[in-house]
């Protein structure tokens, strides 16, 4: 197996693959009622610290201005995987929606880095500025996803925003298709 992650000190530059432990993470109100908010400047946000990895393209990034935002989906353990029959599904890139990066075992140089599930269904954003700001007061090194896993994971997230959503009647009915496949067997 090769090296899946490398470790970089909190001030280097961010890059695409970055595993961020607890980054805050900013929400509306969701209970604003937007035809009364008289000052858009009294929104309140609440935030929440999540464990997210960076989804941002690492060249777009480092030509970024301050105010562009910054992707990032949430990752989790894999504790949270609700059935062992789901963990084969995961693993054969089967769950559109997931992502899972493997474990990397430690080294005299780095530490063991357990499997993380990347969900594509949330997506964050954050400035730039915002988000470098908040880093450079990180410490500890920070894991960054490796090449070519990083492309890998960023091919698997445009396939999920790429993809067409269509109704369960556009697919074929399993049964008829049994049928279809056996009438054709026997010819």
């Amino acid at each position: 197996m090769g090296k899946w992650y490398d470790f970089v000190e909190p001030h280097k530059d961010l890059q695409q693959g970055d595993i961020l432990f607890e980054c805050p993470v900013f929400f509306p109100d969701p209970k604003v009622d937007y035809s009364k908010l008289e000052d858009p400047a009294k929104l309140k946000f609440e935030m929440e610290f999540k464990d997210v990895i960076v989804m941002s393209q690492s060249c777009d990034i480092q030509q970024g201005a301050p105010s562009m935002g910054v992707m990032l989906c949430p990752i989790t353990s894999l504790i949270t995987v609700p059935k062992v029959d789901n963990l084969r599904n995961l693993c054969s890139d089967k769950i559109g929606s997931l992502h899972l990066l493997n474990k990397q075992d430690s080294t005299d140089e780095d530490p063991y880095v357990d499997y993380y599930i990347v969900d594509f269904k949330s997506v964050y954003t954050i400035p730039l500025a915002t988000l470098k700001n908040w880093k450079g007061y990180k410490s500890g090194k920070i894991p960054r996803l490796t090449s070519p896993y990083a492309e890998a994971m960023s091919q698997r997230f445009g396939f999920k925003l790429m993809r067409i959503g269509t109704d369960d009647t556009a697919k074929p009915n399993i049964e008829q298709l049994k049928s279809r496949w056996a009438e054709l067997r026997q010819s």
